[in-house]
Parts: structure tokens; C-alpha cells; sequence
């Protein structure tokens, strides 16, 4: 009998989580879609992420599918320490053949420490580029934002302004994501040093955002350093989304981006996003560029989106992007897909 309760207390020890302990959780999504690509004069790259030769029609997750694992502890004193892992898992063969996504990735792999001081992270991590100004005009499950790609696609140590490795992110607030009355971060992005390459670190970037009733104004700023005489590109940007109503929001930003070679390129990109009711909304988003010293001009950038919320995390949408570069060359790209998350 006595040994019936050692083990009966011992199982009650493992299964109830100790005081202080948040609750941790497994999360992701599965996306798999259609895509149809259409290529006029040469086609327009990569700006809108198209794959496939001009007419083709494939099977493609435009947003990677993926699953993630997070938690975390408090530790006292209104601190607390959190984790998150996250891997990409390709779930469709794409335009490149059945290996093109065969192999997962390490989305994210950071620790984070919260106080009243702020919050420090470490690790591979989402950019605060993204964080304060991509997030005005890319919120789609798929494409959009072609403008935004193409700009952004100049930086070196954070191509597209999305994931970041061996960074470490202060951030006073919420961060670029939130509403607070004021909130700033502070990302440095480091690699191990090599022979040609010895600074302290290979980008910084600043970002702040300012908030009253539904209007947030943004602006960050990006410098990267390389030793080795790389091309060493900057950005100054500025940006705001206003809630016109609860069911319709608007958002924009504006981006200088000098590519450290010699070239220049700015551009505007809006979004406009508007819910149509019974879990249907609709989404409209349009950006042009100049560019010079050999970079082409992003002429024209539109994008539309129509999206069913199922609930349960079951959401179907249908895509429509087209993008012009200087010159005529030109992609558009069709896609629907459903995506499920957990």
C-alpha cells in the first residue's frame, strides 16, 4: 500500500507543472496551395515570389508550412524567461521537382528574458525590419507585398526583412506589432568571425513606433558592416496604418534603400484590408519603385487577395499579384490554397 502512494505521488510530481512554469505549447500550420504563372517579356524575377516556367500550373506553399514548439517560466520579481523553436516543413514538390522542399528548416531558434527593463532575445528570430514596417502592408497568407520583396531584397544580412540568425533584439513595449503609446527596438545581427570578416557586428537596426487612439507611425533604420569590402547596404524607412473602423484598416510605408554598390531604389507600397462579414474579407494592396545605377525601375506592383475564415483555423484563399519592371518585362501569379493551423 505504502508503495501504491510513493508512486501515485511521484506520477502527480511529473504531470502537474511547478509554480512559476507559463504553459508551453506546440503550434504551426499546414499551407498547400495552386499556383499559375504567367511571364510577359522576360518576366518581372522575384519579386513576387512566382516559380515555374511562364503558364505553368503547380502545387505550392507559398507560405512554408511549419511547426513550432514555445514556453516559458516566470521567474519572479515581474521577470520571466521564454523559449521558441520552429522548423519549416515543405509540404508540396513546388515548380523545382520533389526535393525542392524535402529538407526542413530552422525558422526560429531563440531565448528571450522580460522585465520591466524590456525584453532581450537571442537567437534566430523574426527581424524587427518586418516587425515595424513589413508588417504595415504584408499581412496575406501567400503573396503580397511584391513591392516590399524587391526593395528589401537588396539588404545582405536580412534579404526580404523577414528571419534573422544570430541576432540579439532589445525592445522597450510591445514592440512594432503593438499599439503601445511608444515602443522601440535595437537588433544586432553577428556572424562567427572569419579571416576577411572581424567586425563587432554585421547589421544594426533601429525601430520605433508611435501610437494614439488608431494611428501607429513607424520608422526604422538598417546599416550593415562587412569587413571584407562587401557591398554594405542601408535603409531608411517610415511608415503608419490607421483603423478606419473595426472592420476596415489601412496601412502604408515608404523605403529608401541604398544597396551599397553604387545603386539606389525607393519605394511606396498601401494596403488596404476590409471585412466583409460571416468570416469573408477582402484585401487590396499596390506599390511602385524608381530605381537607378542598374537597378530597374518596379513600375507597377498589385496585389488582391479574398479570404474564408472557416474558424477551428481553417482559412481558404484566392490570390491575384501582377508585377511590371521598367521596360515591360512583367509576372503575374494566381494562386488558392487552404491552410489549417494548430
Amino acid at each position: 500500500m505504502l508503495k501504491n502512494k510513493t508512486i501515485a505521488l511521484a506520477i502527480s510530481a511529473i504531470t502537474v507543472a511547478p509554480v512559476g512554469a507559463m504553459a508551453d505549447e506546440v503550434y504551426g500550420f499546414i499551407n498547400i496551395g495552386l499556383e499559375s504563372v504567367s511571364i510577359y517579356n522576360g518576366g518581372a524575377g522575384n519579386e513576387i515570389f512566382a516559380s515555374g516556367p511562364d503558364g505553368s500550373l503547380h502545387a505550392q506553399d507559398v507560405a512554408e508550412s511549419r511547426i513550432g514548439y514555445k514556453g516559458g517560466k516566470e521567474l519572479g520579481s515581474g521577470m520571466s524567461a521564454a523559449f521558441k523553436i520552429e522548423l519549416g516543413l515543405g509540404t508540396t514538390p513546388g515548380a523545382g521537382g520533389p526535393t525542392e522542399d524535402a529538407t526542413p528548416t530552422t525558422r526560429l531558434a531563440q531565448v528571450s528574458l522580460s522585465g520591466d527593463f524590456g525584453t532581450i532575445t537571442a537567437g534566430n528570430q523574426w527581424g524587427i525590419l518586418y516587425e515595424y514596417l513589413g508588417w504595415n502592408v504584408f499581412r496575406a497568407h501567400g503573396h503580397g507585398a511584391g513591392t516590399w520583396y524587391y526593395t528589401t531584397k537588396n539588404l545582405n544580412n536580412d534579404s526580404f526583412g523577414l528571419r534573422v540568425s544570430n541576432a540579439l533584439t532589445y525592445t522597450y513595449g510591445g514592440g512594432g506589432y503593438s499599439a503601445d503609446p511608444f515602443t522601440f527596438s535595437v537588433q544586432v545581427m553577428t556572424d562567427p568571425d572569419t579571416a576577411t570578416n572581424d567586425e563587432s557586428f554585421d547589421a544594426i537596426v533601429f525601430g520605433a513606433g508611435f501610437s494614439t487612439g488608431e494611428l501607429t507611425l513607424n520608422a526604422v533604420s538598417y546599416t550593415e558592416s562587412d569587413a571584407s569590402g562587401a557591398a554594405e547596404p542601408s535603409l531608411l524607412g517610415l511608415g503608419a496604418r490607421y483603423n478606419l473602423s473595426a472592420a476596415t484598416y489601412v496601412g502604408g510605408n515608404y523605403l529608401m534603400v541604398d544597396n551599397g554598390a553604387g545603386g539606389d531604389i525607393s519605394s511606396i507600397n498601401v494596403l488596404l484590408t476590409h471585412d466583409l462579414g460571416n468570416g469573408l474579407s477582402g484585401m487590396a494592396g499596390y506599390g511602385t519603385g524608381d530605381g537607378d545605377n542598374a537597378i530597374a525601375d518596379l513600375d507597377s506592383n498589385l496585389f488582391l487577395q479574398l479570404q474564408k475564415d472557416y474558424g477551428q483555423g481553417v482559412i481558404a484563399h484566392l490570390e491575384f499579384e501582377t508585377a511590371e519592371l521598367e521596360g515591360g518585362a512583367k509576372t503575374s501569379v494566381i494562386a488558392a490554397a487552404l491552410k489549417y493551423s494548430f
